[in-house]
Formats: structure tokens, C-alpha cells, sequence
């Protein structure tokens, strides 16, 4: 769908505003263009908005995003009297001149269990521009919770907002389905991802093996699994050993050199090049960071 709005992990969404409304009369949308983004609950009636030329008619337990720098206003007489609606103001700090180029698959395609990379909090994921969510009472509830804490003299306000509304998008995304696409794609990364975990870690990755294994041409598999996941396959095997090398260091009858042979690392030098270049630290940096704990 056009027009949805992008949010990123490694940025705090920031919250200007928000508010409930009603409307009493016939009430229509103003005529505006804002530099910050809007998110609409309507808990009852009917609420109409045009974005870019393009009408929208939200109806009670509808979720909505307003992206922001685009045009839009109301028309007489179709949002309801007596309709009510919560809204939230806010704004990123995404460069609007930084396209948007592949979704990657932030919830489906994790190792789970194994440390978080740097390029993780690179994601971005697209909130869905209109929902209506399962669960309406506790959408209203979480609300609630929001405006009261905007109007509260909490400390760390801004803070606490800014994650609990983050943690709210988060939920719509979920349930949105674009968190998890039913497709072949991501059925096929799927059985790379199982294929993976039943390899010998102790063995050099091949490429050729996975192919026969999906009886698919590896190029397209690396291609797909690279858009989905983030990292080639190649280097998501790479981590997986270097995690179990991790593991395998905490162990006191294992040094730095058995543990390079355990793994079938050409040489503990070679090790100890991909340790550093996975976690940032190197082999007996690591042991130093164990022993401190």
C-alpha cells in the first residue's frame, strides 16, 4: 500500500503529541501538510481522511498512519457526529531522500539465542498504513495508558513514551502479517535456515552440498537468503561457528588454539581474523571479558 510509514530500530520514534477527540457536530478533517507523522484509533463512527488524493473512510477498531509531507484534508459531511478517535503525533529521523529498498524479515529469519550484530538495529520495518486489530479492548487499553502518561509529570516522559509507542507499532506490525509472509520465499529461507543448524560446525561451509540438499541453483538461494535475512549465507554460517567458539571458550579445557581445531579453522590466525571481524573482539579479548564476569 502506498504512502506507509517507516520505522526504524536504530532511532527513538520522537512523540509531540496525543490526544482523543469527539466529535460532537459534523466535523470535517482540516486542510493540512505536517512535517510529522499521524497515527489514528477510531473507537467509534465513522472518520474520513484524504491523503495525496486518496480517500480513506476509517470505521470503529480501525488502525491508520498519516505519513508525513503529504497533503491531506476532509470533505463535508462523511465523518460522523459522535465519532471518536485517539491520535498520536509524532516524528523519525529517516532522510526522506533515503528510499526504502527491500523489507527484510526482522521476526522470521533470527538465530535464536545468539548475540545481536550491529547491522540488526539497521532494520527498518513498514507499519501498515490501515488495521483493524484482533484485539480492540486492548489496543484501547494501551491508549489509554499513553494519554494518561503524556499528561503525567513522569520522569524520563519523553523516554517512556517514545518506547511504549514504538512497542505499540511493533504489535500492529505483528499482526499485520507483513512480519511473517506465508510465501515460498520465505518457506525456501526457512529450510536454509533448518539445513544450517543441522550442519557440522566443525566443517568448512558448502555451497554445492546446500544446493543438491534444495535442489535449487545457489546463486538464487544466496540472492533470496540475503534479502530476507540480511547476511549471505556464507557469513551467517561464519557467525554460527564463531558463536559456538564462544561457547566453547567459556570452557576451561578449551584454549584459543583447540578451540580454532574444534572448529576446523585453517589456523587459530584465521580464527582469530573471524572472531574479531563477528564479535568486535578478539579470541583473548573475549577470555579477558569472561574472566571480569
Amino acid at each position: 500500500m502506498r504512502n506507509q510509514v517507516i520505522m526504524p530500530f536504530d532511532s527513538l520514534l520522537m512523540v509531540k503529541d496525543i490526544g482523543y477527540g469527539k466529535s460532537t457536530v459534523a466535523w470535517t478533517h482540516p486542510d493540512r501538510l505536517l512535517d510529522f507523522h499521524v497515527f489514528l484509533y477510531i473507537t467509534s463512527g465513522r472518520f474520513q481522511v484524504i491523503e495525496d488524493g486518496v480517500e480513506y473512510v476509517l470505521n470503529e477498531g480501525d488502525t491508520f498512519f498519516l505519513h508525513k509531507g503529504l497533503h491531506h484534508w476532509g470533505t463535508p459531511g462523511v465523518t460522523l457526529p459522535g465519532t471518536s478517535w485517539y491520535w498520536i503525533h509524532f516524528r523519525d529521523e529517516i532522510d526522506p531522500l533515503q528510499s526504502f529498498q527491500q523489507e527484510k524479515s526482522a521476526f522470521s529469519c533470527e538465530h535464536a539465542g545468539t548475540p545481536l550484530m550491529p547491522e540488526q538495529y539497521k532494520e527498518r520495518i513498514l507499519l501498515p498504513k490501515r488495521l483493524q486489530p484482533s484485539s480492540p479492548m486492548h489496543i484501547r487499553s494501551k491508549l489509554k495508558l499513553l494519554l494518561e502518561l503524556y499528561h503525567s509529570p513522569a520522569s524520563c516522559r519523553p523516554l517512556l513514551l517514545s518506547l511504549r509507542t514504538a512497542e505499540l507499532f511493533i504489535e500492529l506490525y505483528q499482526e499485520s502479517g507483513q512480519a511473517e509472509h506465508a510465501s515460498k520465499a520465505t518457506a525456501t529461507v526457512s529450510k536454509i535456515l533448518a539445513y544450517l543448524e543441522a550442519c557440522n560446525l566443525s566443517s568448512k561451509f558448502n555451497a554445492q552440498a546446500l544446493a543438491e540438499h534444495m535442489n535449487m541453483n545457489y546463486g538464487y538461494l544466496s540472492t533470496l537468503f540475503t534479502k530476507k535475512v540480511g547476511v549471505s549465507i556464507h557469513t551467517y554460517f561464519t557467525r554460527m561457528r564463531i558463536h559456538q567458539a564462544m561457547e566453547l571458550l567459556k570452557q576451561p579445557a578449551y584454549n584459543i588454539s583447540e578451540v580454532s581445531f574444534q572448529l576446523g579453522f585453517s589456523s587459530p590466525y584465521h580464527f582469530s581474523h573471524m572472531f574479531k571481524k563477528t564479535c568486535g573482539l578478539s579470541p583473548s579479548q573475549y577470555l579477558v571479558e569472561i574472566y571480569r564476569s
